[in-house]
């Protein structure tokens, strides 16, 4: 057993567990000396049962709770195992892979309903003396340009991905397209100076919405309608209604989100010029719009178009490794 106690532990040596709590999936990383060694992704759905005022009932909130803190402790605890096979030889402290050699661990969420049975469950199956580090709607990050935005009004989760493009392009303009629940659409400058953004309904929750008005026709979540009916097949002159319908679906919520691209990469290029400009794909959903984005959205001042699906894990990690940022970014429910 490693007896090596965590306040010995360089900045060199750091293992680190981020967690991106969301409203219908949490998802996990393992950092080492600064490096993603691993991500995992629980699809937990959110909650489908709501009162007339959108409250979530009691009850509904237990089970959901009791059968989340059961499964997420058996999978990260599971996850936790298998990274022996993922470490590089001769890592020291790591020997054991000790739940207490876990220097940090950050969580950011979306959901706040769903914090403190996430909190409590990593506590009780890492042990670690460390405290939980928090990060929720509400905080700013002061290494971001605040000029364009109200304080305490922009997502957690849109400020980790702007850390971490920064890393990838601190020199550029860069779009930000996270496709999740919701579809938000970020543009940062460079020295992490925010431009703005919008947002629009996640594909699955659009698709949703959509599908109970043609519940005859629609019988398939989205991804597994999109598996069967890609964007290859996706017409404007379709000859049955299911086609039809999926149909302008696909095309139109593609071409909406292209549209908004285009028109900020018109308004950047007309104000800025010089610089290059970046698009990056992050969310559930990003490997669906990714090949889009590489065949439809071509203009002379954007130079590249990469697909981050773990960016958001990655800015947690950024987040916390600045102890200033993390200590104003700390917010105890």
């Amino acid at each position: 057993m490693v007896t090596q106690s965590n306040e010995t532990l360089s900045k060199e040596q750091d293992f680190v567990l981020v967690v991106d709590i969301g409203n219908t999936a949490i998802k996990w990383g393992w950092f080492y000396k600064g490096e993603l060694l691993s991500s995992e992704r629980f699809n937990y759905g959110g909650f489908s049962q709501k009162d007339s005022d959108g409250s979530i009932p009691e009850d509904s909130l237990q089970i959901n709770k009791a059968n989340l803190s059961h499964t997420l402790k058996n999978k990260i605890g599971e996850s936790f195992r298998n990274l022996s096979s993922q470490l590089p030889e001769n890592t020291g402290y790591l020997a054991d892979y000790h739940p207490a050699n876990l220097v940090e661990i950050g969580i950011l969420y979306s959901n706040p309903q769903m914090l403190h049975p996430v909190k409590e469950t990593i506590e009780a199956v890492f042990e670690s003396s460390n405290p939980v580090k928090l990060f929720g709607r509400g905080k700013t990050c002061r290494l971001i340009d605040t000029t364009y935005y109200q304080t305490g009004e922009l997502g957690s989760d849109r400020l980790a991905n702007m850390l971490a493009v920064q890393k990838h392009y601190p020199k550029a303009f860069v779009g930000i397209i996270d496709l999740g629940t919701a579809c938000t659409i970020d543009w940062i400058g460079p020295d992490l100076t925010y431009k703005g953004g919008c947002i629009l309904p996640g594909m699955d929750l659009a698709y949703e919405t959509f599908k109970n008005r043609f519940s005859e026709v629609l019988s398939q979540n989205f991804k597994e309608a999109y598996q069967a009916f890609p964007i290859e097949s996706a017409t404007p002159f379709s000859k049955n209604s299911s086609q039809g319908i999926l149909s302008g679906f696909i095309l139109g919520y593609f071409y909406s989100i292209e549209g908004l691209i285009q028109n900020g990469i018109s308004k950047i290029d007309t104000k800025q010029g010089s610089l290059p400009i970046h698009l990056v794909l992050c969310g559930g959903a990003s490997d669906l719009f990714y090949h889009w984005c590489l065949s439809n959205i071509s203009t002379s001042s954007l130079k590249r178009v990469r697909h981050l699906p773990n960016l958001t894990l990655e800015g947690i990690y950024q987040w916390l490794d600045d102890e200033d940022r993390a200590s104003e970014s700390i917010l105890l429910p």
